[in-house]
């Protein structure tokens, strides 16, 4: 099998988002105010749904552990 190299490769605008999937507002930042959103979609919600972090169409605890998990500042 023959691999060959690739350089001078950029990635931007999507892996910061993958990387802070919890920030429902885009202000860089995982707080109350996008806990707030979280549960103000609770429960079964069709597509786009902001609080359903996982994309099981169901805003639960799953959805709460990943938001407290990433709580805090998002990475650069």
């Amino acid at each position: 099998m023959l691999f060959r190299s690739v350089d001078d490769i950029q990635i931007s605008g999507v892996l910061q988002q993958a990387q802070c999937v919890a920030d429902l507002n885009g202000d860089r930042v995982v707080n109350g105010a996008d806990l707030g959103t979280l549960l103000g979609t609770w429960g079964p919600c069709g597509s786009p749904c902001p609080g359903d972090l996982d994309g099981d169409q169901m805003v639960n605890g799953a959805d709460l552990g990943v938001l407290l998990g990433a709580w805090g500042n998002c990475p650069n």
